[in-house]
C-alpha cells in the first residue's frame, strides 16, 4: 500500500528498434559554418551561398544571403 502523497512508479516503454542502425564510430556530421548576416550556425549549403574576394560565406536564408551581396563589406571583417 502506497503512503498519502506518495506516486506509484510507472513501467518504462518497451525500447523499439530503430528503423536504421546507429554507428558509434562514425563522426560524420555536415559541416557548418556561420551565417555572417544573422550570426547563426548553418550547414554549408551550396544554394545558400556567396563568394566575397575568394572567400565562400553561407547563410540560412536567401534573404541573408540577398543583403550580404548587396553589401558584404557590411558583414565580413578583415583580419
Amino acid at each position: 500500500m502506497l503512503a498519502s502523497g506518495q506516486a506509484r512508479k510507472s513501467n518504462p516503454r518497451p525500447k523499439t528498434p530503430r528503423t536504421q542502425p546507429v554507428n558509434p564510430k562514425s563522426n560524420v556530421r555536415p559541416e557548418k559554418a556561420r551565417d555572417p548576416v544573422c550570426g547563426i550556425m548553418v550547414e554549408k549549403d551550396p544554394q545558400l551561398a556567396a563568394e566575397h574576394k575568394g572567400k565562400t560565406y553561407y547563410f540560412c536564408s536567401k534573404a541573408d544571403r540577398d543583403k550580404f551581396k548587396q553589401n558584404p563589406e557590411k558583414y565580413v571583417k578583415d583580419k
